[in-house]
């Protein structure tokens, strides 16, 4: 079953996680604080640009925000688009962002 992140996912984006126009950048953050609000996601990260001067900040220097489905466990990264790309919002693997030794215990 997929949750309402995945369907969000499916409406906005290419499915490489590239946003398919600024138009639905606008509608994907309006969709998550829609769900925000409603309880049915909930932000679990958030980073702001280095120009605020606040750490942590992401490395390429892009504002993100990690958000999770309440019904299905899965972790969403929107990042805002900068001077070399444009807007993502993509899905999260753990595996893939964090090292993980073969027994599944963090490094």
């Amino acid at each position: 079953m997929a949750g309402v992140l995945a369907e969000v996912y499916n409406v906005r984006t290419h499915g490489n996680g590239c946003i398919r126009s600024p138009w639905d950048e606008i509608l994907l953050l309006r969709d998550l604080e829609q769900l925000v609000a409603e309880g049915l996601v909930k932000v679990v990260r958030e980073t702001r640009r280095t120009e605020d001067h606040l750490p942590p900040s992401p490395p390429d220097g892009r504002a993100t925000k990690c958000f999770q489905d309440s019904q299905t466990g899965e972790i969403y990264e929107y990042r805002e688009g900068w001077e070399r790309g444009g807007p993502c919002f993509d899905k999260i693997v753990l595996d893939e962002r964090f090292k993980v030794s073969p027994q599944r215990r963090p490094i």
